[in-house]
């Protein structure tokens, strides 16, 4: 990608006060310090060693950078903003965060691991659907940049208050390391200081578990409060597929107050013969579901020359 425009898309991100307030100061070291004051309070009532707090606390912290992943397959390639926080303060209790959440994702029940969970519940539906079945996939919008902060910490607080006593470290407790993570999103551009001020910002372990969360909890309050749900409901993350049988009218019914009822908003297109998920694309014909590989358009169906400049790793995990 030519280099103004991968900087003026960055700029463009950057300039909108919503999310990102510039600073004349590195706050680092000033968080790092909020940190570990916390931990050194609040860690012997947790059972945690000094060790262990001293682990979680960097001894030379990073300023985290920013940087974009040009969207390639979007017209005008707008850019995913990652803050890569590799050694900043916040690393370290992020992934201990991860580890206390992860067990929570991986038992909701719309939750799809990869490709090859889905293809398997999909290929499960043996019985010929409803003449009438409609497929949808609905996508939120910018998920980890609008998700507000009360609502992914409720939901945090919701699932960690269902794990049986004793537990080891304390709601409460969790849920102040998530602030931080969540508060604590300074970085750098071109010498620049920033803090991203509303939400949170992929580049960190805790975010994927947490929209993951934030998701699972907010599916479940809509069906529960919804006449009509409905066949198959599948989620990755943000991304998730529905199998319709109550008609076109009532999808919209579903999908406009879906729309009406959460902080965040959803887009969604829908087909009674076919629609793509993840990699794969989905076909209804005679009233089953068939399966195929999804080729994006801006597929050039170009091969990788073995004398590039790519690492060879890179060229070695190729098929």
């Amino acid at each position: 990608m030519n280099y103004s425009d991968y900087q003026s898309e960055v700029h463009k991100q950057l300039s909108d006060p919503t999310f990102y307030h510039p600073r004349e100061d590195d706050p680092t070291q000033s968080f790092l310090s909020k940190i570990r004051t916390y931990l050194q309070a609040h860690g012997p009532h947790e059972e945690l060693s000094c060790s262990t707090v001293s682990t979680l606390c960097p001894d030379n912290p990073r300023t985290p950078k920013f940087y974009l992943l040009p969207k390639t397959h979007k017209p005008g390639n707008t850019g995913r903003p990652i803050i890569s926080s590799i050694g900043s303060p916040t690393e370290r209790i992020s992934a201990s965060l991860d580890y206390h959440l992860q067990p929570f994702v991986q038992t909701l029940p719309s939750y799809i691991k990869d490709t090859n969970q889905f293809l398997s519940t999909i290929h499960s539906i043996s019985d010929p659907l409803p003449t009438d079945t409609i497929l949808v996939t609905v996508d939120v919008t910018s998920l980890y940049t609008n998700i507000p902060h009360i609502h992914d910490l409720a939901a945090l607080e919701h699932f960690l208050d269902t794990r049986p006593s004793p537990r080891k470290s304390s709601t409460p407790f969790l849920l102040q390391l998530a602030q931080f993570v969540l508060t604590m999103n300074n970085f750098t551009f071109e010498n620049h200081n920033f803090l991203q001020i509303k939400d949170t910002a992929m580049g960190t372990r805790m975010p994927p578990s947490y929209a993951n969360l934030f998701m699972g909890h907010l599916k479940t309050q809509y069906l529960n409060s919804t006449p009509l749900i409905p066949f198959t409901l599948l989620r990755y993350i943000d991304d998730i597929f529905l199998i319709w049988i109550h008609g076109h009218e009532s999808l919209e019914i579903f999908l406009q107050n879906l729309n009406c009822t959460f902080p965040v908003k959803f887009t969604c297109s829908f087909s009674r013969e076919h629609i793509s998920f993840l990699d794969v694309d989905v076909w209804l014909k005679n009233n089953r579901l068939k399966t195929g590989v999804h080729i994006k358009p801006t597929n050039s169906m170009q091969y990788l020359h073995f004398n590039s400049s790519h690492p060879y790793h890179t060229k070695r995990s190729l098929p």
